[in-house]
């Protein structure tokens, strides 16, 4: 089975204590470098710098936005922290009283506008101690396990389209390959043709023909580019089945492009050209798909 991973991922878990209940939520798309969006109750802030780092660590290339959300479960140690501010919201009231009289509004509802007030209610910071913050590292490894093998299992479908592609530019290849003998012999059919329309008016030397002929058909060989593009498919395929790294296989399907590349520029036979164009349209979609792969 293959290592590749998809850079996008889904993971989601929660826990709870006697004090607090804990869920992270990790979420992923492709992305060059490591992005993270967190987001955080702000009961744990200052532990932010070691969540991206952990992320950084586990996650390694993406657009990652990471939702840890902490509720609190102790209503005693709730309300020891709320704080109604009774004197501002006697001030507001008395405030909105002569301006209902100025406006003569009889009637208003003005309770609940009230407390929604600035500096009416507060809530005191209410305080986590290192179980709890345990407890919020263990859900991470839960929530980052699930994500992990979203990937992988994203990752095996990736892995199968980008193999089915390689192989269908290898198939094009042997195609190639099997017409190369025709596409030479047309070649220097096409070349003793015009020397012999040329020899009607000048008599050419046979043996600088014969010379001339060899190093036209030299330059437009394409045995090395054939045996090359040949390695580095081989070489993509071992690549997706061991370490699945999706940098290597990018670097790989640009050396892919430019031997597909050379075979359509020294091919010079139309026969050919189909299956360089069939080619460089698989090539496109290997490219596209290995954006996605980590």
């Amino acid at each position: 089975m293959s290592n590749l991973r998809s850079m996008t991922g889904f993971g989601i878990a929660e826990d709870s204590n006697n004090n607090i209940s804990v869920k992270v939520e990790i979420r992923s798309l492709n992305g060059k470098f490591f992005e993270c969006n967190l987001r955080t109750s702000k009961v744990f802030r200052d532990k932010e710098t070691e969540i991206r780092q952990w992320a950084l660590d586990k996650i390694v290339r993406g657009s990652v936005q990471i939702n840890i959300s902490a509720e609190f479960l102790n209503p005693a140690l709730i309300s020891s922290q709320l704080n109604i501010n009774h004197s501002i919201a006697k001030s507001y009231k008395a405030q909105i009283d002569d301006l209902t009289q100025d406006l003569k509004i009889t009637n208003p509802d003005i309770f609940e506008y009230l407390m929604q007030l600035p500096e009416v209610v507060k809530i005191e910071d209410l305080k986590t101690g290192e179980e709890d913050w345990l407890l919020v590292k263990s859900v991470m490894e839960r929530a980052f396990s699930q994500f992990d093998t979203f990937r992988l299992q994203e990752g095996f479908a990736l892995a199968q389209n980008l193999k089915e592609n390689a192989l269908i530019i290898k198939k094009h290849l042997q195609s190639i390959i099997n017409i190369d003998a025709d596409r030479k012999a047309n070649i220097q059919s096409k070349l003793q043709k015009s020397i012999e329309e040329l020899n009607e008016k000048v008599k050419a030397d046979p043996a600088r023909f014969e010379y001339e002929l060899l190093y036209y058909l030299e330059k437009l060989d394409i045995g090395e580019e054939i045996s090359r593009l040949d390695n580095h498919i081989r070489y993509f395929i071992e690549t997706i089945e061991g370490e699945g790294s999706g940098k290597k296989l990018g670097f790989i399907s640009q050396e892919m492009g430019r031997e597909i590349n050379t075979l359509g520029s020294k091919s010079n036979y139309f026969s050919m050209q189909k299956y360089v164009v069939e080619m460089k349209d698989t090539l496109e979609k290997i490219k596209e798909q290995v954006l996605n792969a980590l």
